[in-house]
């Protein structure tokens, strides 16, 4: 004959223990082998001593006050005569850390026990298993959660050798939380910790499987508060309890809880969120809220500048992005404070209520003109923002809202113009003036900024054929370095796919990969750089567009990177466009052009098919091209500027264009010009695969030493280029773009006085010589110099670009796109005269064909 002894050890994760079962002296009971004996030992586990004020003590939690024993045969369905109910007196000094040996007389066969503690006789409700899963227990009517423990079903048969020991763990259906705050590092203010309330609580708490709030009508609202003053040590706090919620994980960029955002709403905002007006949207995720009073040193209770901090946590496994509790887990959390004690954070983290008091943070805004921003307030209870005044800095380009938008809790700022200065941030100081409650007044300066045009990169481009992975990193322009370095983002930054699903993008660190569109990844702060990768390659006759939006400076500020695979031909407008710059008529008679886009075409005077070296000779030399030379010209042939004569010969049958293609029309320019027939002007550097950027087969590349540029004068790479993006930005359509390049001339003058906006402020040419000029002018020989004509502006950047359309004035003009670098008229839908423009023939200018 033989009996089952079944070992119930009531360990938790609480406290680590294990606790061995052994026979106490003096228990009666039967023995191994006798056919009808179960023998079940419990121990109770040595739980952390706490003194409660309010709540649940841990006596409550460690203690057994009665415990249920249910046998339930193979059908599932309770042998009531075999269970158990055992109530105190008859527990054995269960609660007190003592082993308890039960005895139970069972009957052979295949059957399962299940033990429940603290729920209450439970034999009439629990008659099936299907019971038990389904079953599940509300809160007290103190809002607390019944201190229910539970042992998973075992399966056991006393007439088997092998199953004559069945091992059961007891665990609590529910969750432990204390919280201790270390103000130590606290500088200049006094914050005295008061208490902890927990927040959405489970309403239920089940026996088995994944306890969690599913949406609001799960959810009480508050599970009560505990007292914390004083409190240096878990050992001595007191607790709070809950069911356990078992949440999925979020997101977060830091390690603090400042910006850890449950999965709902970092789903419907599409990011990490702070504001605490979003992140309460959330009903499912449990929280803490600590209430804190803040005296700054050398001010009493009372006086301006104190008050109460709330801060809050979302509980779970990390401070990062687990929402997730567990039963029978104990959440320490220690709240470390530093410097003002996080009052000036202005997150879903810190909520201030300070007397006589409030914050203001500094902010960024896009370079782009309507781009926007907040600039946080954060106000004590009855105040009001009464005024707004610039103090200092820029008029022109920033506009900050004279009215508080509460519901946004800040002040709107936004950007009247474009900033088209690649280095220089237009900065304004603003005053905010606030009146309290009692009638007094305070102020604080607050920064506002808008960042620099971002040049590069604006594309990148590939061939059909190149599914390579490369780096892209974002540079921006340092005046000081007199050098492109990679951006850092002040705060957060967000890389994210906004059209194309045929590319990966991969994080510098390798953690994050993306694809398809709305995808993205984000980090905390730092410099940006990550992977791209094409899916595959595509036939020559197709090309693949996409975008690749970042958003940075606490994700306040916007640059795109425009994607392409694939050379073909490409429809914009009213034409079929090559992606190639002509180089004019070879030695050999033929109508060549680029294999790049961004190689630098040659230039051509109205009417010829000869083309001129668009970067030798170089930026201002007057006279090289007045004598006789060949290696200034495609065909190779001895001449000097003036024997190549512009006039109207360029016809359908004769133009630089290759054979099955023409010069675009005046129309057909002016159709892809203009923001108001749905294109965008996009203007910086362009990469491609024509050759590795940074060396000397690339074009050229910029010593590190000198800052000199260094020109590859034997090739036409130029890589990257420099020059203007057209894309196609109407709804539904897929961002096609074009590049129209300035070429490889290097300005090496600057204007002192060439200046964007008002006097004193930082020029939009930035003084350092680049490439970009693609201009040769019929004044003085053909020097190379892209100057407007009737200014002081002498020295700038951009391209000309011959139409077929015979021009207006003179015998020999056409007209001709204009591109300039710091072009705003065209991205705003104006029709200024520049950006096609009436032009005499003699000018050297590039040609782009589109199909016949």
């Amino acid at each position: 004959m033989k009996s089952n002894i079944i070992k119930i050890l009531f360990l938790a994760s609480f406290v680590m223990g294990v606790f061995s079962c052994t026979d106490d002296a003096g228990t009666e009971r039967g023995f191994v082998g006798d056919g009808k004996t179960l023998r079940i030992c419990l121990t109770s586990p040595k739980t952390t001593v706490i003194n409660p004020l309010t709540k649940a003590n841990q006596n409550d939690s460690k203690s057994v006050s009665d415990l249920n024993i249910l046998i339930y045969n193979s059908d599932g369905n309770l042998i009531k005569e075999e269970s158990e109910y055992l109530e105190e007196g008859s527990l054995q000094g269960l609660s007190e850390n003592k082993n308890a040996t039960f005895d139970l007389t069972v009957q052979p066969g295949e059957k399962t026990v299940y033990v429940i503690a603290n729920a209450g006789d439970m034999r009439d409700i629990l008659i099936s298993t299907s019971a038990i899963d389904g079953y599940s227990f509300g809160l007290t009517s103190g809002g607390t959660p019944n201190l229910v423990m539970f042992a998973e079903g075992e399966p056991f048969d006393v007439s088997q050798p092998e199953s004559s020991e069945v091992s059961a763990e007891l665990k609590r259906i529910y969750s432990m939380v204390t919280v201790v705050v270390d103000a130590s590092q606290v500088e200049g203010a006094i914050i005295e910790p008061q208490r902890v309330e927990l927040k959405h609580v489970p309403l239920k708490g089940s026996l088995v499987g994944n306890n969690k709030i599913t949406d609001k009508d799960g959810m009480f609202e508050s599970g009560g508060y505990v007292s914390i003053q004083g409190l240096t040590a878990h050992e001595n706090a007191p607790a709070l309890y809950l069911y356990e919620n078992r949440q999925p994980d979020g997101y977060s960029l830091t390690n603090t809880g400042i910006d850890k955002t449950p999965l709902d709403i970092y789903q419907k905002y599409s990011g990490i969120q702070t504001d605490p007006t979003i992140v309460s949207e959330n009903q499912t995720c449990s929280y803490i809220e600590v209430t804190a009073n803040y005296r700054p040193t050398g001010t009493e209770a009372g006086k301006p500048g104190t008050g109460t901090v709330t801060y809050r946590f979302f509980l779970g496994k990390n401070a990062k992005t687990s929402f997730d509790v567990e039963r029978n887990v104990h959440y320490s959390i220690t709240l470390v404070l530093k410097g003002k004690g996080g009052i000036d954070e202005g997150t879903w983290r810190v909520n201030t209520d300070l007397m006589e008091d409030f914050t203001v943070s500094d902010v960024y805004i896009g370079y782009l003109g309507g781009s926007t921003g907040i600039i946080p307030v954060s106000l004590p209870s009855g105040a009001t923002v009464t005024g707004i005044s610039r103090k200092s800095g820029d008029s022109e380009n920033i506009f900050v809202n004279t009215s508080y938008d509460a519901q946004k809790k800040g002040i709107p700022v936004s950007s009247l113009l474009t900033n088209v200065s690649c280095d220089s941030y237009k900065h304004a100081i603003y005053t905010i003036t606030v009146r309290y409650s009692s009638g007094k007044t305070g102020t604080k300066d607050v920064n506002v900024y808008q960042v620099a045009r971002l040049v590069d990169p604006i594309a990148i481009y590939r061939r059909a054929n190149n599914d390579a992975e490369e780096t892209i990193t974002v540079r921006e322009f340092k005046r000081g370095a007199k050098d492109y370095e990679t951006l850092a983002s002040v705060g957060s930054y967000q890389v994210m796919i906004e059209s194309g699903d045929w590319f990966m993008l991969e994080s510098a660190d390798g953690k994050d990969g993306i694809k398809g569109a709305g995808q993205f990844f984000e980090r905390a702060e730092g410099e940006i750089t990550f992977k791209y990768k094409p899916e595959g390659t595509i036939d020559n006759s197709k090309n693949r567009f996409g975008v690749i939006l970042i958003k940075y400076n606490n994700k306040n500020c916007e640059h795109r990177i425009f994607l392409r695979q694939g050379y073909a031909d490409t429809q914009m407008g009213d034409a079929t466009w090559s992606v190639f710059n002509c180089l004019g008529k070879q030695q050999n008679n033929i109508y060549a052009w680029t294999e790049y886009p961004t190689q630098t075409g040659w230039l051509f005077k109205a009417g010829n098919s000869v083309a001129m070296n668009p970067f030798n000779p170089g930026y201002n030399d007057m006279t090289s091209m007045t004598k006789n030379s060949n290696e200034y010209y495609s065909d190779k042939q001895s001449r000097k500027w003036s024997n190549l004569s512009g006039s109207r010969s360029w016809t359908e049958k004769s133009n630089p264009c290759p054979s099955g293609y023409r010069l675009p029309t005046r129309d057909e320019y002016a159709k892809i010009a203009f923001s108001n027939n749905g294109y965008r002007m996009y203007q910086g550097f362009v990469y491609d695969d024509s050759s590795t950027p940074g060396t000397l087969d690339a074009g050229w590349y910029r010593d590190s030493s000198t800052g000199e540029i260094i020109l590859n004068k034997l090739n036409n790479n130029c890589n990257p280029a420099k020059g203007t993006l057209i894309v196609d930005v109407k709804e539904g359509e897929d961002f096609r773009n074009l590049f129209f390049s300035y070429g490889k001339g290097v300005m090496t003058e600057h204007d002192l006085d060439y200046k964007h906006v008002e006097a004193g402020q930082d020029p939009s040419d930035i003084e350092l010589d680049e490439i970009g000029v693609g201009f040769r002018n019929s004044n003085n020989g053909g020097f190379l110099n892209y100057g407007v004509a009737g200014s002081t502006k002498h020295h700038r950047y951009g391209a000309m670009y011959w139409t077929g359309t015979i021009g207006n004035l003179n015998t020999d003009n056409y007209l001709a796109a204009d591109f300039w670098y710091d072009m705003t008229s065209q991205s705003d839908g104006t029709t200024s005269s520049y950006v096609v423009a009436d032009i005499g023939g003699q000018n050297g200018m590039f040609v782009r064909c589109v199909k016949k």
